[in-house]
């Protein structure tokens, strides 16, 4: 003990206060910053957000510890009020359909950063290389090194007995806790020898597996990052008794109960069906980029919605629960 204007102060309580308080200072740091290394390589960019029940949203994607914000490129006016952005928490990661980044929606700026992004994960340089097998090796040592951080504190604990308290020890062992779980990126010796090859892999949509094919960028322990995807994107086009609005996609010019379908992208397009009210009626017609098809429905309607899919490539990130 010593004395402090005229109070007696002890030197093990001083030293846990000064413990717990830089452990609860680096372990904040170390949580704050923490990010999905999936979701970390689109942070920036222009993507669009797909729920597993359909919703789909889209902004610029800003990334932070504890989720995402998609900001829109303009408010947008709904019913009751202006919106500008969307925020969805980590905790909400599970109601991820996909998240897509279009090839043909980045500017200029975005594709050098795409590019340079790929040379990096790629074509890696020895530094790179030294980095990502540290963390691996970090990840897959993270039970033994928090045993080894136990037998540590063991060992000064029994020199500093008289200055490192329970409260102390329990803030040490924290805070190797919280160090091997930012480095640690869920390293996975099987995933690691398919980083970088195109593969096969497989989607749940509308409770039915789809395959796609792809470029396998990397992984974390939520989400696959998946590149260079040509992707059948669902699209819908309401028609009324003056045909459909203008699209940048398709072209529906309507005679009657009778349909003129262009397509009027690059890509193939397929017209899925025709919902009339409750009814859809299966169409499954594919339309090439710049022809047109003639569609008779067998039932007479004054409103439809035209579902169809267009093949678009893109990135995406996939919820591995998918």
């Amino acid at each position: 003990m010593f004395e402090w204007f005229g109070e007696v102060f002890d030197v093990t309580l001083l030293a846990t206060i000064g413990l717990i308080f830089v452990a609860t200072l680096i372990g904040a740091y170390l949580r704050a910053s923490r990010r999905d290394p999936c979701l970390k390589s689109f942070s920036g960019y222009t993507v669009t957000l797909e729920h597993a029940d359909g919703k789909v949203i889209w902004g610029k994607l800003d990334l932070a510890a504890t989720g995402l914000e998609l900001r829109y490129a303009s408010s947008v006016q709904d019913v009751r009020h202006v919106e500008s952005s969307f925020v969805l928490y980590g905790e909400e990661f599970a109601s991820i359909q996909a998240i897509y980044r279009y090839i043909d929606q980045l500017d200029e700026e975005s594709r050098g950063q795409r590019k340079r992004d790929l040379r990096r994960s790629f074509h890696p340089g020895p530094m790179r290389r030294l980095t990502r097998s540290l963390r691996n090796f970090m990840s897959l040592a993270s039970e033994s090194l928090a045993e080894v951080a136990g037998v540590i504190v063991g060992g000064l604990r029994r020199p500093a007995g008289r200055y490192i308290t329970d409260e102390g020890e329990t803030q040490l062992k924290n805070l190797s806790s919280a160090f091997s779980a930012h480095v640690g990126t869920g390293y996975d010796p099987l995933l690691e020898r398919f980083v970088g090859q195109k593969m096969v892999f497989e989607v749940v949509e509308d409770d039915e597996i789809h395959e796609h094919v792809g470029i396998f960028k990397q992984y974390s322990p939520d989400f696959f990052e998946i590149l260079d995807v040509q992707f059948p994107q669902r699209e819908q086009l309401t028609i009324d008794e003056h045909g459909a609005a203008a699209s940048d996609l398709i072209q529906v010019a309507r005679q009657d109960y009778s349909l003129h379908i262009t397509n009027r992208s690059q890509q193939l397009i397929l017209v899925h069906s025709l919902q009339i009210d409750e009814i859809e009626e299966a169409l499954n017609a594919v339309v090439d980029a710049g022809e047109s098809i003639d569609i008779h429905p067998d039932t007479p309607f004054g409103v439809a919605t035209l579902h169809f899919r267009v093949t678009r490539e893109l990135d995406m990130i996939i919820p591995r629960n998918r």
